[in-house]
């Protein structure tokens, strides 16, 4: 099998979802493994964070997300117990995320939430 495409991490990403929609989190979780070795992005990163959360794994939930904001800002530490802040389980189960955008020339902390949402 020869290098991933663009076209097989949209094949992932909604074999994923459809997966996630069908309460099948393994096989979603499968899937969004696979696409995010074709491409790693923040979407991916949530998505996996909250498959991994609904599959009672916090830890590998904190360590997908934790390259898109750190831990140790927000005083939270829920690599080894759950977290306790509404930031904090909003976070765990992939909900939103927190990170650092440029707004209006200015770096600023950001909370996202998806638009679905």
């Amino acid at each position: 099998m020869g290098p991933m495409t663009n076209r097989d991490f949209e094949k992932f990403m909604d074999s994923g979802i459809s997966s996630l929609q069908k309460g099948d989190i393994l096989a979603a979780r499968g899937y969004f493994e696979k696409a995010f070795k074709a491409d790693d992005n923040v979407w991916v990163r949530n998505n996996l964070a909250y498959v991994y959360y609904e599959t009672k794994n916090s830890l590998k939930a904190y360590k997908i997300l934790e390259p898109l904001g750190s831990p140790y800002d927000d005083s939270f530490y829920w690599a080894k117990e759950e977290p306790t802040s509404t930031v904090g389980k909003l976070w765990a189960k992939a909900l939103v995320f927190i990170g650092r955008a440029t707004v209006s020339g200015r770096k600023e902390k950001v909370a996202v939430i998806a638009v679905i949402l």
